[in-house]
């Protein structure tokens, strides 16, 4: 779908449900693997028809073109407003932009002794709140007489025009009369033009004419024209979920999904799916750009994740034999077995290890030709190591890294911490003659 069709129907789809301010919706486009977003600023705007829907253009052509345009070219979203409840201002731009600007009806910054504090302060309450307001208004008139449209096209900064107001002497008698005239001197972004329409085709070009030349160069000034880029996605998996900025616009497609009307500036992308690890990363984005972003997800049963769950029920299981061992010596050794090594001269020494070995043996007793405890492998020492290797391995796999780390440093630490425990009992090991 080109990108004025997709515009126009993303335009059409919002104006029917009504969003609120400051909207980030998304809507998909099924046919063109497109994700359109809904960045917009609200615009107030008022279309006159005095003299009825009559003449040479319908009152709803206007409306569709201007709604085009301004969903095409700029980062606005029409909120239209009431005409019959802005008859009583019968053309005062002040009055209108008090109007359309709920916002200042309701706090106005009345202060307790009943005056006005500057109308600065009601902005930057504003900014605090991070409230969305409609800066302009635009106002449409069209008065037919015959076959003739006289047409005519305003915009209106509301900030400024309600900064006279809200800062006029209000002592001073005529005050509204005055303060009337310098809003129509300074809150026009540009001058009031209009046109004699005998046809739609003149009708439309004097709209366009007048949205993409003197309005177009307010918004260029602002970061309003135009101000969108495009984010194009290759990802190969279809179904995993889109956030821009912590917000999910949308699901992938397998191959290209593209996100139009992403705002120029420097945005985080997260990809998230039960299936896959979730990814993450920053975007710069430029206006009228497109950038282009490779999603290769890691699968949940990747190697990094079998090696490391491996460790950890592997560290649970070498932990359970230690203890296994441990339990296994005290309950090996006999308390009523007695031997006695006979001693020639001085030094003799034929005792074993302190520790029980694997050899361990009180059968032949009583004798003086065998050992019951010879040599070798200490059982309690090596299910002690046993246990400190796999804690480490269990705990510091648990505790440390992340599902893409390989859990080499956990292996190497339990291992070392194993051989360590082991090497402390041996050192400190000795030799008895009374061999239990």
């Amino acid at each position: 779908m080109r990108w004025a069709g997709a515009a126009s129907l993303c335009f059409a789809s919002l104006f029917a449900s009504g969003l609120g301010e400051g909207s980030a919706r998304a809507e998909p486009n099924a046919d063109a693997a497109e994700i359109i977003l809904q960045n917009r600023r609200p615009l107030a705007f008022i279309m006159f028809t005095p003299s009825g829907d009559t003449g040479a253009t319908r009152s709803s052509e206007i409306i569709r073109w201007v709604s085009e345009l301004f969903d095409q070219h700029t980062d606005f979203r029409l909120e239209r407003r009431d005409a019959d409840e802005a008859v009583e201002c019968a053309g005062r731009l002040g009055c209108l932009a008090e109007l359309v600007r709920a916002d200042y009806q309701r706090e106005g910054l009345r202060l307790e002794n009943g005056s006005y504090g500057p109308y600065a302060d009601h902005l930057n309450k504003l900014k605090e709140k991070k409230a969305v307001y409609p800066q302009y208004l635009l106002i449409v008139s069209k008065v037919a007489d015959e076959d003739v449209d006289r047409i005519s096209l305003t915009l209106l900064d509301t900030d400024a025009a309600l900064e006279v107001i809200h800062e006029a002497d209000r002592k001073k008698d005529g005050w509204r009369r005055d303060a009337e005239a310098r809003v129509a001197q300074v809150a026009p972004v540009a001058k009031e033009r209009s046109v004699e329409a005998k046809s739609e085709d003149e009708a439309r070009r004097f709209i366009e004419d007048r949205i993409r030349g003197e309005l177009r160069r307010r918004f260029e000034d602002e970061g309003h024209w135009e101000p969108y880029g495009i984010v194009e996605l290759q990802c190969p998996v279809a179904g995993v979920a889109i956030k821009l900025d912590g917000t999910t616009v949308g699901t992938t497609r397998a191959g290209q999904t593209r996100l139009l009307n992403v705002l120029e500036g420097r945005h985080q992308l997260a990809f998230e799916s039960p299936d896959f690890r979730p990814d993450e990363r920053t975007v710069e984005v430029k206006r009228r750009e497109t950038t282009q972003q490779r999603v290769d997800l890691m699968p949940l049963t990747s190697t990094s994740s079998t090696l490391r769950t491996a460790t950890l029920w592997g560290g649970v299981g070498v932990a359970a034999l230690g203890l296994g061992a441990v339990a296994f010596a005290v309950f090996r050794a006999d308390p009523d077995v007695v031997t006695y090594c006979p001693v020639v001269g001085e030094g003799g020494d034929c005792g074993g290890s302190q520790f029980i070995t694997f050899g361990y043996d009180t059968d032949p007793v009583p004798t003086f030709n065998e050992e019951v405890n010879p040599g070798g492998l200490m059982i309690a020492p090596l299910g002690l190591s046993l246990v400190g290797m796999g804690a480490t391995w269990a705990l510091g796999t648990l505790l440390f890294g992340t599902e893409e780390d390989l859990p080499w440093p956990q292996i190497v630490a339990g291992v070392l911490v194993g051989a360590a425990g082991y090497g402390v009992a041996l050192a400190l090991n000795g030799s008895s003659p009374y061999d239990r």
